[in-house]
């Protein structure tokens, strides 16, 4: 029957309508969807096509084929046998697979096919109806939606079938919300199916006549039943009344020729039979009806026609699967459920105190694992089922002592007779310990569970998304889902909505920049590897509280023997001025006991210094030194971070040292610019210096340790070891500088003696030094009378959850998780692994105020992102604002207290807000509070040597920084 013009134009015009404010982000929901709208339409394609459809092939039409992944195009070419059926339903198809069966179909079929598919093997699948009915918010299930419109379209199909949404055990309202879903689909002109495997009294409650009327006004346009439904055909065709849209029935092989069967469907209301592997059979029961007359099927065919001619493929691009994989995050992470929290653990708190363990009941869940790890040490335990298939009881006596204990179900189904045991078991650990149960799957489970003080409900265990449960414990994701319906003791309804604490893990596109710009920095980081600027690095990038880069490149060293991975550890060198040194010194200035203003002296009771001892008070520092007269100290000034020359660089040099010297330059090197006296007397001695001006290098100290002394021993014979060193460690040779290094235990305090009678500059200027911050952490040490190492891991790096980042690495870590940094062919004569690159810091036992620190860059971003925050993170406070304001903001010249400022090696579009410090080995570390950015770059650029200076000859962690700025700029544009 042809639809009147006017009525024709109206509904043309309403639907137009819908779609262009559709497609201008209308955020307002629309009050009408017609109701099966391809019914409203004429098609002379349609009625061309159906009038020349023989009987054998109308019966074709009415059939829907399935096919599994596993099937090849052969196979099904086969099955065929050169039919065209009306449909085909692709199930379990990986993305280029399923295009490729779709553009063989279509080429092929006499009369193109509806193509419907239902879960891809990669991409969105259909979510779960408890899913959809526990998220907070519409907009979720709309934007659930549209991406499932996206990649049906990006894969040429036109039905999307709900396959998950299976009317057992799902209640009216969770049906009744999940079909909300089906709007955005109809929306981008793809019909939409529900499949119910239920009946009788269970299929009246969901699909009565009004429940119908609902459904096709929210989108729904197909169903599928089974032809169990057929035992009473009332059923089907009350359904059929009540519902003008496509109705499917999937056949058993064994039904496909029985006429009967076959005839009860079509009288009844099926449009269309769905069979697997019958086809030959199928095809030639129906012809026999068509041929005979036994049913009227030109309706169904007709209404078929204009579904397939209204959902005909339209031109999509190619499929985005960082989009994909983003939208199907998204809507994991809306679902992730709290139903309760008692004890307020989440998120976790008081990480310092013990590691929590994790007992998991079914598949492990490595991903989860992971993730979990990047925040805190986890132990592990995985339970299996014993002979008698119950699951065994818990030792409680031997968990008792860990918390919290997190159970984690995965798809494991408790029963309350056959595993008491165990659940005797888990309430008992749970009276006796903090236990957090994480159950994974159907709600059903929790029922025999629901006592707990701490649940957490996922419904989705899929590697892509393990990760956000593990996040939402730890405070990375957040939870906003509600239970949609009453399990045991637990409500309708409930649901606990937990806070951001700590850094998220996600794509880019989660803070609004594309992926494929970050690409970048993998192609730089790869050029530095290929020009060999260093064999291997890590990067870390975090935006607004989410790491979304944080990748390993390259290897251990230049023989590729071992890749880098973002847990292993890096001497980070003169980073640890700023990530431990100035850290502890941010802690005692809150706490008064380190006044800036304060002099050095006031923290030491010998501050006596004999002035009568012959001292050289005319040292002249200047830039009229020629090169010649530098070669002396060359070599060792080569293996630190410090270099002092002058303005201009020496002119006697005619070969590539002055070279050298310039690209030197360009790193955490000064050049002092005025001549100065250095003298000592009772005004001008370390100890006079106060503590502001160690922090911010205007100490007039010189930049290095007097340790030239201790760099060039050799006894009689020659040998480094004698008097101040030996190959083996001893009670008196016990201060580790090397692999089989052991310096003498009292030079210690030969140094320390040394250092208090280094000279002053006359003049307050500007020079980076080790010495400050070797000096202000004596005074740190003796204020807590306890060495650097342990006040950080107690105040700090505990209770914050980093697990690598630390002094004397080899004390904590197996070797092979630590970088080799440079050869030390001139004093330890060794390959440094594991022991500290710079001298200074070695002849104090690895633990130094200037360099020592060994960390992951992962570990150095959530130290970073805690100061970002203004001092909170996980909960926990660790430092005022105030205070962090004070440090990084600019004091004298570009320093700040402890931090370096612009201009650095930074990127160009670096804010003047932005704060961090550089290290010698080739590490960077700067936060941008405008751009909510931390950047972390780790390398080991001094392996082999110390004197390749390529990483800043390219300018490799300047580039990268601008990859992250251009990344940022070019997605705030689109």
């Amino acid at each position: 029957m042809r639809v009147k013009p006017i009525i024709l134009a109206s509904v043309v015009f309403s639907i137009t309508v819908l779609m262009v404010s559709l497609y201008l982000g209308s955020k307002r929901e629309a009050a009408y969807i017609t109701p099966i709208p391809y019914l409203y339409i004429e098609s002379e394609w349609a009625d061309s096509v159906l009038s020349e459809l023989d009987a054998s092939q109308q019966a074709a039409q009415l059939m829907m084929i399935q096919t599994r992944g596993v099937e090849s195009i052969d196979s099904f070419i086969t099955r065929l046998d050169g039919r065209s059926p009306g449909g085909v339903w692709l199930s379990g198809f990986p993305f280029q697979t399923q295009t490729t069966f779709v553009e063989w179909v279509q080429h092929r079929m006499a009369v193109p096919a509806l193509i419907a598919i239902d879960e891809p093997l990669q991409g969105l699948g259909f979510p779960d109806p408890m899913a959809l009915a526990s998220v907070a918010t519409d907009s979720q299930i709309n934007f659930i939606g549209t991406g499932l419109a996206l990649q049906a379209r990006t894969l040429g199909a036109q039905l999307q079938i709900s396959k998950s949404l299976m009317c057992k055990g799902y209640t009216p309202e969770m049906i009744e919300k999940s079909v909300q879903i089906f709007r955005p689909i109809v929306r981008s002109h793809l019909l939409s199916g529900m499949e119910c495997d239920c009946k009788g009294n269970e299929f009246d409650q969901i699909f009565k006549e009004e429940k119908l009327k609902a459904f096709s006004q929210d989108g729904l346009t197909s169903a599928i039943v089974s032809s169990s439904i057929l035992e009473d055909d009332s059923t089907l065709i009350a359904m059929r009344n009540a519902f003008q849209g496509l109705i499917l029935m999937t056949l058993p092989d064994s039904l496909a020729s029985d006429l009967g069967i076959l005839t009860q469907a079509l009288a009844s209301g099926a449009d269309m039979l769905i069979v697997r592997d019958s086809v030959k059979s199928l095809h030639a029961s129906l012809t026999q009806l068509v041929a005979n007359g036994g049913v009227n099927v030109r309706p169904r065919l007709k209404k078929l026609m204009l579904a397939k001619y209204w959902s005909r493929p339209h031109y999509t691009p190619a499929l985005d699967s960082i989009r994909f994989n983003q939208l199907n995050r998204r809507f994991n992470e809306a679902t992730l459920t709290v139903v309760k929290d008692d004890l307020k653990q989440i998120p976790l708190t008081k990480l310092a105190e013990k590691a929590p363990l994790l007992i998991t009941l079914g598949e492990r869940l490595p991903r989860f694992e992971t993730f979990f790890s990047y925040y805190t040490h986890l132990d592990t335990r995985y339970l299996k089922k014993e002979d008698s298939e119950n699951w065994p009881s818990l030792k409680v006596s031997r968990l008792q002592g860990n918390e919290p204990v997190i159970v984690a179900l995965n798809h494991v189904e408790l029963d309350s007779i056959a595993d008491s045991t165990f659940l005797q078991s888990l309430g008992e650990l749970a009276k006796r310990t903090k236990v957090i149960l994480l159950n994974i799957g159907p709600l059903s489970q929790l029922a025999a569970v629901s006592d707990l003080p701490t649940i957490l409900h996922v419904y989705n265990a899929h590697p892509s998304v393990q990760d956000l449960p593990a996040q939402l414990l730890m405070g990375g994701a957040r939870a906003r889902a509600r239970l949609p319906m009453a399990v045991g003791r637990l409500e309708e309804g409930t649901g606990v909505r937990t806070p951001l604490a700590r850094l998220g893990y996600e794509q880019p596109e989660a803070v609004g920049i594309r992926s494929d710009l970050m690409k970048r920095i993998d192609t730089i980081a790869r050029i530095a590897i290929g020009r060999k600027a260093l064999p291997g690095c890590q990067v870390f990038v975090a935006k607004n509280g989410k790491v979304i880069y944080s990748k390993a490149f390259g290897h251990h060293t230049y023989d590729r023997r071992r890749p880098v991975r973002t847990t292993d550890l890096y001497d980070i060198a003169s980073v640890t001025k700023v990530a431990a040194t100035t850290l502890a010194a941010m802690k005692l200035y809150e706490q008064k006991k380190l006044p800036l203003s304060a002099s050095l002296g006031e923290f030491f009771e010998d501050t006596f210094i004999e002035l009568d001892a012959p001292i050289d008070e005319h040292a002249i520092l200047s830039d009229t030194f020629s090169f010649a007269e530098f070669a002396d100290s060359l070599r060792v000034w080569e293996a630190t971070d410090v270099l002092v020359v002058g303005d201009s660089l020496p002119q006697k040099a005619t070969d590539d040292s002055t070279k050298l010297w310039a690209e030197l330059l360009n790193d955490t090197l000064i050049a002092v610019h005025h001549p100065v006296r250095m003298t000592l007397s009772v005004t001008s001695n370390i100890f006079a210096v106060r503590i502001s001006e160690l922090l911010t290098h205007h100490s007039g100290l010189q930049p290095a340790l007097p340790i030239l002394p201790y760099l060039n021993h050799r006894d009689a014979s020659g040998s480094r070891f004698g008097a101040y060193y030996s190959p083996e460690k001893t009670d008196s040779f016990s201060i580790e500088v090397a692999r089989n290094f052991y310096m003498r235990n009292d030079l210690a305090d030969s140094l320390w003696l040394a250092m208090k009678y280094m000279r002053r500059y006359n003049r307050k200027i500007y020079q980076y030094s080790d010495v400050n911050m070797v000096l202000l952490q004596r005074a740190i040490d003796t204020i807590n009378d306890a060495n650097l190492s342990d006040y950080l891991e107690a105040t700090f790096y505990r209770e914050l959850g980093l697990n690598a980042i630390c002094y004397k690495p080899l004390d904590r870590f197996k070797k092979d998780r630590i970088i080799p940094s440079a050869h030390d062919l001139n004093w330890r004569r060794q390959l440094l692994h594991g022991h500290v690159h710079d001298p200074s810091a070695a002849l104090m036992g690895g633990i130094s105020g200037n360099a020592g620190l060994f960390a992951t860059a992962n570990d150095l971003g959530v130290l970073y992102q805690m100061l970002l925050n203004g001092g909170v993170y996980g909960g926990k406070r660790f430092l005022e604002p105030e205070t962090i304001k004070l440090f990084t903001s600019p004091q004298q010249g570009h320093r700040g207290f402890g931090f370096d400022r612009p201009p650095s090696i930074v990127g160009r579009q670096a804010s003047r807000r932005s704060y961090g410090h550089t290290g010698f080995t080739g590490t960077c570390v700067w936060v941008d509070p405008q751009h909510q950015l931390v950047y972390i770059f780790l390398s080991n650029r001094v392996y082999p040597s110390e004197k390749n200076w390529r990483i800043n000859r390219l300018r490799i962690r300047q580039r990268i920084h601008d990859a992250i700025y251009d990344a940022i700029e070019a997605g705030l544009e689109s």
